[in-house]
């Protein structure tokens, strides 16, 4: 599998036409993308339980089913990148990496 980097345009769309669930979340003081991938292959697709759906879209962030919220206009460099059934959020901002891996799966 492929970590192919996609636009924010297009991972707001897999989003939204989608059912997802965030697996992960954290900070580093360095890239991590490599160990997300290893971590990622070792999970089954089908054993996810509340998923949610995108509820509405707006210029600065996504609000789901469950009412949280992704937000768009945080500091940093934002990169976007799919990978299998994950999506990857990565945010560098002063030297530190932070990542949200989301699974989706077709509504």
């Amino acid at each position: 599998m492929v970590m192919k980097k996609i636009t924010k345009k297009d991972f707001i769309a897999k989003l939204q036409c989608s059912q997802n669930v965030i697996i992960t979340s954290g900070s580093a003081r360095t890239d991590k993308k490599e160990q997300i991938k290893k971590s990622l292959l070792l999970i089954a697709d089908e054993n996810f339980d509340g998923c949610r759906t995108v509820k509405k879209v707006q210029s600065n962030g996504i609000q789901f089913s469950n009412d949280s919220w992704l937000y768009f206009d945080t500091v940093g460099t934002h990169t976007y990148y799919m990978y299998g059934s994950f999506l990857i959020a990565e945010t560098v901002n002063d030297g530190f990496y932070s990542y949200v891996v989301y699974f989706v799966k077709p509504l």
